[in-house]
C-alpha cells in the first residue's frame, strides 16, 4: 500500500487542480537515517481552479510522516521572542488566566506550551502524533496525548478534558490532508466564546520571496486567508482577525471563533486586499520563472567554488534545506558537512544528498571556506553564534537570491 495518493480535487472545495511547478522527486525532508538510502516521492505544487487554494497534488498518510518525527521546535532567542509576541497577541484577543484551558495541536516538544503555562499558570494540553516527543513534554510536566487529531479523536479528548477556551495550531495546519475532519474536531472542542489561533507560513510571502524550499511533502497546503474564509464558514466558524509576522520567512496568523457576533477587524480587510495579487497568473508565473533562474545562478556558483578545491558545508539540517539541495542536485560530492545542533540528526545523513550531519559545535566548521545557510530563516542567530567563522575568513552563502556574507558585510544581514 502506497503511503501517499495523488489528489485530483481541491482539499477545500473539490474543484480541479492546476499544476504550478514540479519540485520532485524528493525524499521526505525530515527523514534522517544512519545509512544513505532514501526513497523519493513526487512533489508537485498546484492551485485550485475555483477557490485558489494552493496545495500539493500529493497527500501523505499522517502516521507515515509524523509517528516518529525528527523535527524539534528550535529553542533560540528569535523563536522565544516570537512566542512571546504571539502570546501577547493571543491575550489581547481573549484574556487568559489561571482558569483558562488551552489546547495546542501539533505541540511538538512543547516549548510554546511550556512558556504559556509558566506565564499564566493555566491548564495546557498538547496533542501530537509523534510518540518520540511525548517523554520530552512530560519531563516539562505538560499533559500530552501522542495521537492524531481529527473529528473522531476530538470526542475522546472532550470526554477526558472537556471544552477549551483556546485551541492553537502553529505551523501544523498545512501538514494536514483531510482539513474537513480537523475543523469538525475544532468545532467539537472549542467553547462557544472560545478562540482558535492558526499560524503558518504565508503563501503570499512564500511566492513573493521565491521561497520554493518551503515546498516539501509535510507542507500539503500553502496558506492564504481568502480560500479559508468560506471553508470555515461551512462549519459555522468565522475568521475575524489576522496579522503577519517575520518568522519562518513570513507567516500569517489567523483568529477564528464560533461567536457569530464577532466583528471582522480592519487589519483583516487590509490583508485580504493585499492578498489579491496572489491569485493572479502573472504573479505565480514570476515565482516559477525566478525559481528556475535562481537555481541556475546558485548551482553555477557552487560548481565554480567546488572546482577551486574550496571546502563547502551547509548550516542547518533543515527540511527546506533538503528541498533546496535535492532540487538543485547538490550532494555529498560537493558538500563536505552539514552542521546542526539537533542531537537526533547528528551522525545521520541528509535525505537524498547523502551529506553527513555533524554537530554545529564541532571545530570542523573552521576548516570550511564556505557554509551554505540552508536554515536561512535563522540567519541572524547563526551569524551571531558563528561570528568567529567569519572573522577567520569564512563565508556564508545564503540562497534565493544568492548572497555571500563576509566579515565586511555581515551587519546588513542581522
Amino acid at each position: 500500500m502506497k503511503p501517499f495518493r495523488i489528489n485530483k480535487e481541491c482539499r477545500l472545495c473539490k474543484s480541479k487542480l492546476k499544476k504550478i511547478i514540479n519540485i520532485g522527486p524528493q525524499p521526505l525532508a525530515n527523514q534522517f537515517l544512519k545509512k544513505n538510502i532514501f526513497k523519493k516521492y513526487p512533489l508537485n505544487l498546484t492551485k485550485c481552479s475555483t477557490c485558489n487554494f494552493f496545495q500539493l497534488q500529493e497527500s501523505f498518510n499522517t502516521n507515515f510522516l509524523f509517528s516518529k518525527y525528527n523535527y524539534y521546535s528550535p529553542e533560540n532567542y528569535e523563536v522565544t521572542k516570537h512566542h512571546l509576541f504571539i502570546i501577547n497577541k493571543i491575550y489581547k484577543n481573549k484574556k487568559i488566566n489561571s482558569k483558562s484551558k488551552i489546547l495546542e495541536i501539533g505541540s511538538n516538544n512543547c516549548t510554546f506550551l511550556d512558556l504559556l503555562k509558566f506565564k499564566f499558570k493555566c491548564f495546557v494540553l498538547g496533542i501530537d502524533p509523534a510518540k518520540n516527543l511525548k517523554s520530552i513534554c512530560e519531563s516539562k510536566k505538560i499533559n500530552t496525548e501522542a495521537i492524531e487529531f481529527n473529528y473522531k479523536s476530538s470526542f475522546d479528548i472532550k470526554r477526558k478534558y472537556g471544552e477549551f477556551d483556546f485551541i492553537i495550531l502553529r505551523h501544523v495546519f498545512a501538514h494536514i490532508n483531510d482539513l474537513r475532519k480537523i475543523i469538525k474536531g475544532l468545532n467539537n472542542l472549542i467553547k462557544i466564546d472560545g478562540n482558535i489561533y492558526i499560524e503558518n507560513a504565508y503563501a503570499l510571502n512564500t511566492f513573493q520571496n521565491n521561497e520554493f524550499d518551503q515546498i516539501y511533502h509535510e507542507h500539503m497546503s500553502y496558506i492564504s486567508i481568502k480560500p479559508l474564509i468560506n471553508f470555515f464558514k461551512t462549519e459555522q466558524i468565522n475568521i475575524y482577525d489576522a496579522f503577519k509576522s517575520k518568522i519562518h520567512g513570513g507567516s500569517i496568523s489567523i483568529f477564528l471563533t464560533k461567536d457569530k457576533n464577532k466583528k471582522k477587524s480592519r487589519r483583516l480587510k487590509i490583508l485580504l486586499n493585499e492578498e489579491e495579487v496572489l491569485y493572479k497568473n502573472k504573479f505565480i508565473n514570476k515565482f516559477v520563472k525566478n525559481t528556475k533562474k535562481n537555481k541556475k545562478i546558485f548551482v553555477k556558483y557552487i560548481k565554480k567554488i567546488s572546482t577551486n578545491k574550496k571546502i563547502i558545508a551547509t548550516y542547518g539540517a533543515s527540511a527546506k534545506g533538503n528541498t533546496l539541495l535535492n532540487y538543485y542536485k547538490i550532494n555529498h560530492k560537493m558538500i563536505k558537512y552539514a552542521f546542526d545542533n539537533t542531537h537526533v540528526k547528528i551522525n545521520k545523513y541528509l535525505p537524498g544528498s547523502g551529506i553527513k550531519v555533524v554537530s554545529s559545535e564541532s571545530n570542523l566548521k573552521y576548516k570550511c571556506d564556505y557554509i551554505i545557510v540552508t536554515a536561512w530563516n535563522f540567519l541572524k542567530t547563526i551569524i551571531d553564534k558563528e561570528i568567529i567563522f567569519l572573522k577567520n575568513g569564512g563565508k556564508f552563502i545564503v540562497p534565493n537570491p544568492l548572497r555571500v556574507v563576509t566579515i565586511n558585510n555581515y551587519k546588513k544581514f542581522i
